[in-house]
Formats: structure tokens, sequence, C-alpha cells
């Protein structure tokens, strides 16, 4: 049984459009022997994730490869590497991958990740895959071994709705909740970082916002 979390925040147009791709529902369905493999830049890549990523774009991407169909040549998935962010054991991270709506790309991403392998002869490579929507399935399809679940990350929402954004709560501590909510920092004259009561999270809580957990990510690694 394969469970995916949904929350207030998800894009329903997305969320549905996976729930197709995980039923093998969708309408077009290429073969990546009909794609044609190529890099693209970290702008392309990133217009193509917001229309079809759940999370949308990310930054730190330095190579980017598109499957575009060799009939009608237009973009159909999309996967994106960087540098290790997190592990510094291994050299590089696959950050993204998506395809386009209404349509499965089969074999696309082995394709995709034996270009990056091609073209970038890697050492090692990390994956983190959101539990709340995968299991990892297209990680292990391209030699990925899976290494360990992860704890939970938490969102802060606004339950009454006022508020239509999330927030993650390392963003929220990193950054400061009057940046993260657009607010000038003298509306929180009491703000002393780490307190459990004036800090980020006691101030968060105080203004309404709710902190919500994740089911957290399951990391797969690839090594040479």
């Amino acid at each position: 049984v394969e469970l995916m979390q949904i929350y207030d925040w998800t894009d329903m147009t997305k969320a549905i459009d996976m729930i197709r791709s995980k039923f093998e529902m969708q309408p077009r369905k290429v073969f990546a022997r009909n794609t044609e493999a190529k890099v693209i830049s970290q702008k392309e890549a990133n217009r193509f994730l917001e229309d079809y990523h759940m999370q949308g774009k990310t930054k730190n991407q330095t190579y980017c490869v598109g499957l575009f169909d060799k009939d009608k040549g237009d973009l159909l998935q999309v996967q994106t590497f960087g540098r290790s962010r997190f592990d510094k054991d291994y050299e590089w991270e696959a950050i993204r991958l998506a395809s386009k709506a209404g349509v499965v790309v089969v074999g696309g991403v082995s394709k995709g990740f034996s270009k990056f392998v091609r073209d970038n002869d890697p050492e090692s490579v990390v994956s983190y895959v959101d539990a709340d929507r995968s299991i990892g399935g297209a990680d292990e399809k391209t030699g990925f071994s899976y290494v360990r679940h992860t704890t939970s990350t938490h969102f802060w929402v606004d339950p009454f709705g006022k508020d239509p954004k999330s927030y993650k709560d390392t963003s929220v501590q990193m950054t400061g909740i009057d940046k993260i909510l657009g607010l000038p920092a003298s509306d929180f004259p009491d703000y002393v970082k780490g307190d459990p009561s004036t800090g980020n999270t006691g101030l968060m809580l105080k203004m309404g916002y709710v902190r919500v957990p994740t089911s957290g990510s399951f990391v797969y690694e690839w090594r040479k």
C-alpha cells in the first residue's frame, strides 16, 4: 500500500496528475527511445518545474536535462542535479524530477540519469524522496539504493485561511519571522533568538500559525 499525504496548500491539479501517473492513467504515453535527451538551462528547467513539480522551481541546480519528443519537439520531462547540499559524503544530489501534465515517459528517468552520468562522471549521488508523495520507485529503477528514512520536517500554516501560503520551518528559523511574513522587525520588539516564547517558533504560534509535520524523506544513494 502506498499512501499519499495531501495538505490544504497542495496544488490539487498537480496532485491529481501525480495520482494518474501512479495508476498509469495518463492519456499520452511516450517511450524513452522516442525522446531526445538535451542539456537545458536552469531558467528553462525552472519554468517547467514551476508548472509541473509539486514543489515548483528551486536553486543550486548546476546540471539540468530535458527529454524532448522526437516527433513533436515538446519538452516532456526534466531532471536537475547539483552539488550535494546537505551531506558532503556525496558529490552530487538529484534535486528535481517532473513530467509534463498528462504525459508518462516510459523509461524516461533512466534515460535522463544516464545522460547525467555520461556528461559528469559522478562518484556518488544522493536523492531525497518526499515521503508524503512517493516511496522512491523511480530511484530504485535507476540503480539507487535505499539508505534511511529521515525524521519529519514541518510547515507553518494559517488554519483560518487568511494567509494562503505555507512556510517551511527551516526557512522560518533561518530567515526570521519578519522577513518570512513580510512584516517590519519593529512588529516583534520582544524577539529573542532561540527563546521558546519570543523566538521564531513562539512568535509564529502567537501570530495564529500552526506547525504541521510532514512524512519526512526517504534517502537513496547511487555510487559508481
